[in-house]
């Protein structure tokens, strides 16, 4: 075992008072001279005396020298103190009193050169710890692995005592340098500094040898003193890079060093979960309306659990009507799906689609507006973060369109590029018709859903869209479409108003009424048309979704059509006069019997009067009183009493008013 004291000096072994050893200095150098001590040596030819270093010489001797019974009791001690010290928390501010975890988690953090440096110091220690155990002197094997690596020796024993008091497990994060490298900084002016970080953080992005010139020439103006370029830019780099990051690219830039969460998308089945959104082709073509050329806009509905387009359709501009029908489409194909991911767009927030979502926050919500259509036959709706294509898997989809349809061999000089900065050489040379937009946009959506060995989740790298779809498809639980919800995907919504004095409704310039309408006079009402036959009628529903009824449309007629006009005549007399039938079933009561039925009216009791007017005695507007020819003495006298009092009253009233 290894001592943490292996040369004791003459006093030092008497105050040990160890067995067999005198207890007094001279003692032990008695002892010594009689043993020769200062002569013997170790199987190695090491002496085992040496001369005190420091003040005073002498002699100190090994342990070795010491009898068996010093010996064991000089191990025993040293075990004693070990257990005590380790037992005892250390007040040290030493790193390697620190718990292990700490120590290993900073020996972690060290660069690999510090690692290598530590570990090759083990391997010395164990060597010299090989060689101890194997029977040779500790001083001896110390200097034999100090002579085969060509190290001093003193250089172990200085590892040797990092080691003390440390718990095996932990001796190579112990021994791992703990040096600093330099220390010493530039001197750099606050002021310069801070101009330097006010210039390069910013959010035009400059580059950091324009920033250092300005600096560099303030501080020649201003006396600053600044460092070397390198170093200026060493400490811009050391600075926290998120905040670089935000002050450069804004807070866009320091989303991006998020990283985005990874959506799984296998716990749905077929059809249970859809998302939209509108894609404009890099394409010049002949559309109808704009038959010079323009970009067509694509509406895509995907299948979340599989990535299939289930429906598209093509429009001039991305649009509800468009929405709409690539809807009916997939209701009639496959069914109604029970979740839409929506991008926030008008032509999605559009009350013909989405009316009533509690969630629809781009337009105002009314309590009288109508249900959308996706509303209507009960599809949960939620919204895409905007200009965030990590929230709608179709644009990956989009993306491989415009390679494999965009970049068509058949759209050759109709390509525009995706930038004005990527127009092809050719540009602008050639239009497409509409009929071979149309052909090819469909053999590309066919193929991509076609493709096999996808490298999704569900796919497996073996399955293409079409057969991850269809599996699910056949074991899910589907929601078909009833034949009313595909003839409600084909017809638009508008909310009118059930104008004055008939409850006539007014779309598009066409004017619908039926009977039934004089009932709902002030009322908004939600009407639903075929947009391509308005005149074939209205379906009419209240505000809160009933369904009231179907008004037919009234067309014009010549204003000298006698047949028009008595044939309307005879309409309104036969509902006139089944009105009047209605009216008198209704009404069972005459009028004598209304009459006698009335409450009488109770004769109300005369008032009485409360106040008293004052008369005036004195002044010019006194008024003399004047007896009635017809009043009595008496009633004379009593008046006068009755005025007497009146004004008594008022005194004493004014005399108590503040």
């Amino acid at each position: 075992m290894t001592l943490a004291k292996e040369w004791f000096t003459a006093a030092e072994l008497a105050e040990l008072r160890l067995p067999e050893v005198p207890g007094t200095a001279r003692g032990v150098l008695e002892l010594a001279k009689r043993q020769r001590w200062q002569e013997r040596k170790n199987a190695a030819g090491a002496p085992l005396a040496r001369r005190r270093k420091g003040r005073g010489g002498g002699w100190e001797y090994h342990e070795f020298l010491l009898p068996d019974a010093a010996r064991a009791k000089l191990v025993a001690d040293d075990l004693k103190s070990k257990r005590a010290a380790d037992a005892e928390p250390s007040q040290l501010k030493d790193p390697l009193r620190t718990p292990s975890p700490e120590l290993w988690r900073w020996f972690n953090s060290l660069p690999d050169s510090r690692k290598a440096v530590a570990r090759e110091r083990l391997r010395l220690i164990q060597a010299v710890d090989l060689l101890y155990r194997g029977g040779l002197p500790k001083n001896l094997a110390v200097a034999e692995v100090a002579r085969r690596e060509k190290i001093g020796g003193s250089t172990i024993y200085e590892w040797m005592r990092t080691l003390r008091g440390v718990d095996p497990a932990d001796r190579l994060p112990s021994l791992a340098p703990r040096h600093k490298g330099k220390t010493e900084t530039a001197e750099c002016d606050p002021r310069a500094w801070d101009l330097l970080k006010a210039l390069y953080l910013h959010n035009s992005k400059p580059g950091f040898e324009a920033c250092f010139r300005e600096v560099e020439l303030s501080a020649r103006d201003q006396g600053w003193t600044i460092p070397n370029k390198r170093t200026l830019r060493r400490r811009i780099e050391a600075i926290w890079h998120p905040i670089v990051v935000f002050h450069r690219e804004g807070a866009e830039g320091l989303k991006r060093l998020y990283p985005p969460l990874e959506r799984d998308r296998s716990h749905f089945h077929a059809l249970e979960a859809v998302n939209a959104d509108f894609h404009t082709f890099d394409i010049t073509v002949a559309m109808p309306g704009a038959e010079a050329g323009a970009r067509p806009s694509l509406i895509a509905i995907q299948d979340l659990y599989s990535n299939k387009i289930l429906a598209w359709r093509v429009d001039l501009n991305p649009s509800s009507a468009a929405v709409r029908l690539a809807f009916h489409d997939v209701f009639k194909a496959y069914g109604i799906p029970r979740l839409a991911v929506l991008d926030n767009g008008r032509e999605f927030a559009a009350k013909l689609i989405t009316g009533g979502q509690k969630t629809r926050y781009r337009n105002k919500i009314k309590p009288e507006e109508c249900e959308g259509l996706l509303t209507a036959v009960g599809v949960e709706v939620r919204w895409a973060l905007p200009y965030s294509g990590q929230s709608k898997p179709i644009e990956r989809a989009f993306g491989d369109f415009c390679e494999s349809i965009s970049k068509h061999r058949a759209f050759e000089g109709a390509y525009t590029g995706n930038s004005p900065a990527a127009k092809p050489a050719n540009y602008g040379s050639k239009v497409v018709p509409f009929e071979t937009f149309m052909a090819v946009v469909a053999r590309g959506i066919e193929l991509h859903n076609a493709r096999e060995g996808r490298r999704t989740k569900v796919c497996g790298g073996t399955k293409s869209f079409d057969q991850a779809f269809q599996e699910s498809y056949a074991t899910a639980a589907i929601r078909q479409a009833e034949p009313e919800h595909l003839q409600l995907a084909l017809m638009t919504a508008e909310a009118v108003t059930a104008r004055k004095p008939t409850g006539a409704l007014h779309v598009l310039g066409n004017r619908f009424w039926s009977p039934w309408l004089n009932d709902q006079i002030g009322r908004t009402l939600t009407v639903r048309y075929d947009p391509d036959d308005v005149q074939a009628g209205l379906q009419v529903f209240r505000a809160d979704g009933a369904y009231l009824g179907f008004a037919e449309c009234w067309h014009a007629v010549g204003f000298d059509s006698a047949d028009a006009a008595k044939k309307q005549a005879r309409d309104r007399g036969a509902r006139t006069k089944l009105t009047r039938e209605l009216a008198a079933l209704e009404r069972s009561m005459d009028q004598d019997e209304v009459m006698r039925l009335l409450a009488k009216p109770e004769e109300a009791p005369a008032p009485e009067a409360k106040v008293v007017r004052p008369l005036r005695m004195t002044g010019n507007t006194a008024l003399a009183m004047k007896p009635e020819p017809d009043t009595t003495p008496d009633q004379v006298e009593e008046m006068e009493r009755n005025l007497s009092a009146s004004i008594a009253r008022l005194a004493e009233y004014r005399r108590q008013e503040p």
